[in-house]
């Protein structure tokens, strides 16, 4: 018992220092890798791309609106800057205000041209302002047409963002997948060592107990007590009779069976008795 518990003692501190490793080792993957439970960092990390990749389609929708936009806009230009609805649309208020200022022009010319000829001067200044007017749209036009090419390059460029954005969350939560088996590896060793130092405890507990009683196997179980005379039985004496009787008897049979070499353990004794 001695050598179990001085061998269970020598075990103990060396469970102990690996249990501490575990734990060292546990804690600089969390500074490392910034998070307190991996799995916690991992449903951060999934909302994070389900956002990215959610942001992502919504940009490749403006992308598309702006496309279509722009290859609508080239077609109005390209047949009367005037009248682009797109163009008004998307448009500054300067050209909002041009496009008002030639319907104003259109309708005086159209009053004059009633009471003058072509060649009325008044008539010519009006058409000449709505030459300048028009010349004008033109050009606020093909701004337009620069303001959604800008605009398509920005979303373009947040497109190409959220590629990478996606990209290093995919990259990072496929690391941490690693990073968690570690750590949940980790975790299952210290649970076997805690386990074992149990383990260890209790049995070093149960070879005290042992050494204990094989060292002092008797207790005392009642306080001595001065002898009181009585007077004796026919009962007492007839029991005492029988006992002695039956331990002569006994010890006559054990005497003559262990020169016969029959009997050898407690079991065969009671055996031999019955």
């Amino acid at each position: 018992a001695n050598r179990g518990i001085k061998f269970l003692d020598e075990q103990l501190p060396l469970i102990q220092a690996q249990a501490q490793n575990i734990q060292e080792q546990l804690q600089n993957i969390r500074q490392e890798n910034n998070f307190i439970d991996p799995r916690i960092k991992a449903q951060q990390l999934s909302i994070r791309l389900e956002n990215s990749i959610k942001g992502q389609q919504d940009i490749q929708e403006q992308i598309k609106a702006t496309q279509l936009y722009s290859r609508d806009l080239t077609k109005e230009l390209s047949k009367d800057p005037s009248n682009s609805e797109i163009a008004l649309e998307i448009g500054t208020s300067y050209y909002k205000e041009l496009r008002s200022e030639l319907r104003q022009i259109n309708l005086k010319i159209a009053q004059q041209s009633t009471l003058f000829s072509d060649e009325n001067q008044e008539i010519q200044r009006l058409k000449d302002e709505r030459q300048r007017i028009i010349d004008l749209i033109d050009r606020e036009g093909k701004q337009n047409k620069t303001i959604l090419n800008k605009r398509l390059f920005l979303l373009k460029n947040q497109e190409r963002n959220y590629t990478d954005k996606i990209s290093d969350l995919q990259q990072e939560i496929k690391k941490l997948s690693v990073v968690t088996r570690q750590y949940d590896n980790l975790l299952r060793e210290l649970d076997i060592i805690g386990t074992n130092v149990n383990q260890f405890v209790i049995e070093k507990e149960g070879l005290r107990v042992y050494a204990a009683q094989k060292t002092s196997p008797w207790s005392l179980l009642t306080l001595p007590q001065k002898p009181v005379k009585k007077a004796p039985s026919i009962a007492k004496y007839s029991i005492l009779g029988t006992s002695l009787g039956f331990m002569l008897g006994l010890g006559l049979a054990i005497i003559l069976e262990k020169q016969s070499g029959i009997i050898n353990t407690l079991r065969e004794i009671k055996d031999f008795t019955k």
